[in-house]
């Protein structure tokens, strides 16, 4: 290579080596510049929402009082049934056969011959001694109990022989499975084909309205809540399919924590809600409370946000969500006014790293 193009070469690496090295300069002190937003609590009605799932007021698990094969169909999920529907049949031979065998050997036990009563030259004393009048019969019973405890147990098939079949009989008495409540059917353990086991479950019956369920809220709001909770203004409300459903709160409980669970119902007469599954719950309280507006990428996750502290520090917060409305997150608690929120953290910034608040 001739010396001139290995200079060209060279100055050319040099060039590029020169325009990253102020690129990464450039990108480091921009990415240690920070956009924040100023806490400027507002007071306003109170808002909340959250996710919440319900459950049935009302539910039952079916468990047989006794085991064996299944005869015939089993409700599916979605039956409904009435108080004292019948669910399905085991097949309770064994036990019937039992209970014969049982009887049986009770009826053999009663004819056999009862063992002899017990004699000794000791009864046989106070035997004579109670005919002359010289002990009384009560007497004379202590010292026939006290022989008798100091021979040998004696096998009396009379008293060995007679079982207890009233466990036998409640078990084939529960052959034919029922309903205990009214509801739906919404799980089931057994098949048509299969084998129910004894106080195992069989299947789970729900009455689907009411559901109930409960919802956290600070402490801090619980009297606020409580005051409001007759208000007319006052609504608790779940928005499915593009449907309202208004609820009814039912009571405030202390969790021992920095919480109170609201607990509420919903009437569910056409049974478009459904336990277990996610849904936005809102409570709209005419009472004002402070409340703060923050965009909703100051969110680094867990509602948790990065604040810019006076030494020009980055620090976190927890904070209490209300509500979000699209980009808008308005926060309960958790910052100060005048705190210094990152509007936009980026994913490299971290505690304790030092930043420049832009103008």
């Amino acid at each position: 290579m001739q010396p001139r193009k290995k200079l060209w070469w060279g100055l050319s690496a040099l060039l590029i080596l020169l325009i990253l090295g102020l690129g990464s300069w450039w990108y480091m002190a921009r990415s240690k510049s920070v956009d924040v937003v100023i806490v400027k609590p507002v007071t306003e009605p109170l808002m909340i929402t959250r996710d919440v799932t319900l459950a049935p007021l009302y539910s039952a698990t079916v468990s047989p009082a006794a085991s064996g094969p299944i005869l015939g169909p089993v409700p599916t999920v979605g039956t409904n049934v009435s108080v004292n529907d019948h669910l399905f049949t085991i097949d309770v031979s064994p036990y019937e056969a039992q209970l014969a065998r049982a009887r049986n050997a009770t009826s053999e036990a009663s004819a056999a011959p009862a063992a002899p009563p017990v004699n000794t030259p000791v009864i046989t004393e106070a035997q004579q001694l109670l005919q002359q009048g010289i002990i009384t019969q009560a007497e004379y019973a202590k010292i026939v109990a006290r022989e008798q405890a100091k021979q040998p147990s004696v096998y009396t098939p009379s008293a060995a022989a007679a079982p207890d079949t009233s466990t036998i009989e409640r078990q084939i008495a529960a052959a034919n499975v029922t309903a205990p409540v009214a509801g739906k059917v919404t799980a089931v353990y057994v098949t048509a084909d299969g084998v129910a086991v004894q106080d195992r479950p069989a299947l789970v019956i729900a009455s689907l309205s009411p559901l109930v369920g409960e919802m956290p809220l600070p402490n801090a709001l619980t009297e606020a809540v409580q005051q409001a909770r007759t208000a007319p203004e006052t609504t608790l409300t779940l928005r499915v399919n593009g449907h309202d459903y208004f609820g009814e709160m039912t009571a405030l409980s202390p969790t021992g924590g920095d919480v109170t669970a609201l607990k509420f119902r919903f009437d569910n007469p056409g049974e478009m809600l459904q336990p277990a599954t996610p849904y936005p719950l809102t409570l709209k309280l005419p009472t004002k409370v402070s409340l703060i507006h923050l965009p909703r990428s100051s969110n680094i996750g867990d509602d948790t946000v990065y604040i810019v502290t006076a030494d020009g520090l980055i620090d976190a917060r927890h904070v209490t969500t209300a509500y979000v409305d699209g980009d808008d997150w308005v926060v309960l608690a958790g910052l100060t006014a005048g705190e210094r929120v990152i509007a936009e953290p980026a994913p490299h910034l971290e505690i304790g790293m030092h930043v420049d608040v832009r103008a």
